[in-house]
């Protein structure tokens, strides 16, 4: 009986793989064929946000991405998920220092543009950080 429960297991992880992977790589062909900076910034923090849990350092190599499209195409509001996010996949790596400064451009950025609710999340974040 563990012998089936085992086998049901890795046939579906293996077709959850297989979705996550087909997600991927439309998303690296998007990326590819994205003519606009805004469109490459939203792009990437999607990768980001797959690779988060399973491959930080692409994570980070993705927001990053992102957050100089964001830089080149001046778009407040781009630079502002991708400071969050990048702060996340600094959360996540236990590395809060790097976390905290993230949280705080993007804290900055949303002062400016005058968002609330993303401001509340960057109070969220940073006080989640300074608690770990």
């Amino acid at each position: 009986m563990k012998l089936y429960a085992i086998i049901l297991l890795l046939l579906v992880g293996g077709r959850n793989f297989g979705r996550e992977q087909q997600k991927t790589d439309s998303l690296h062909n998007a990326l590819k064929n994205a003519t606009r900076d805004t469109s490459r910034v939203k792009i990437c923090l999607k990768l980001c946000e797959l690779f988060r849990n399973s491959n930080p350092d692409s994570a980070l190599f993705y927001a990053n991405k992102g957050l100089a499209a964001a830089m080149k195409a001046n778009w407040k509001k781009g630079l502002s998920d991708c400071y969050i996010n990048i702060g996340v996949v600094y959360h996540y790596k236990s590395d809060f220092k790097n976390a905290t400064e993230n949280y705080k451009r993007s804290l900055k950025v949303n002062e400016e543009l005058g968002d609330k609710i993303v401001q509340s999340q960057c109070y969220n974040n940073l006080g989640t950080a300074y608690c770990e």
